[in-house]
């Protein structure tokens, strides 16, 4: 008992001595001394409140953070997860506790994907009416949201939007309104820094 007080007692010892510098004020820390996976503009996995089917996969899904920018934020969706599964899973929305820490969607809750289409090379996305209802800021970002989740599925490169059978305008980063396929790169300077 003796031998195990005495080695406890050295080992707080040591452990007291390490040198960890203790501070009873907070202080700066430059930004080039935090580590840079604590500088990622993406939200830890730990705040996803879905648990993952057992035959799941994890897919990124891009939200409205508090400054106005797009966040990709990983999201349960069953596997296989099809292109029409995943954006299904973007338009119900970011989930209690990612609302809770700020996140948010410029798609309206009445939104629903008819189908999606591979023609040409161009995945087309067919949205019901509630497509056209987005105005203002919430437009390039609700198009921002759907453009970069699907351009993440595998093959999926450029998308169009129609609504009851016509290709419908959607805006682009640069200010300007497009009929013709829309990339990821139409929506880079909407993404979170």
């Amino acid at each position: 008992m003796k031998r195990a007080l005495l080695a406890l007692a050295v080992a707080v010892t040591l452990l007291a001595s390490c040198g960890i510098p203790t501070s009873d004020q907070a202080s700066v820390v430059a930004k080039k001394d935090v580590p840079l996976r604590l500088l990622s503009p993406k939200v830890p996995s730990t705040i996803s409140t879905s648990t993952l089917p057992s035959s799941g996969t994890v897919q990124p899904l891009y939200f409205i953070n508090t400054a106005k920018q797009l966040l990709e934020v990983p999201r349960a969706v069953a596997a296989p997860a099809d292109l029409e599964l995943v954006l299904s899973a973007l338009l119900r929305g970011p989930s209690p506790t990612q609302t809770a820490l700020g996140l948010s969607t410029a798609l309206p809750p009445n939104l629903r994907i008819r189908n999606t289409a591979v023609i040409n090379g161009v995945v087309t996305i067919r949205l019901n009416k509630a497509f056209t209802s987005i105005s203002g800021d919430n437009q390039i970002l609700a198009v921002g949201q759907l453009v970069l989740t699907a351009t993440r599925q595998p093959g999926v490169t450029r998308i169009s939007f129609v609504v009851a059978g016509v290709v419908v305008p959607v805006p682009i980063d640069s200010g300007a309104s497009t009929t013709a396929p829309v990339t990821a790169h139409d929506y880079s300077t909407l993404l979170a820094r």
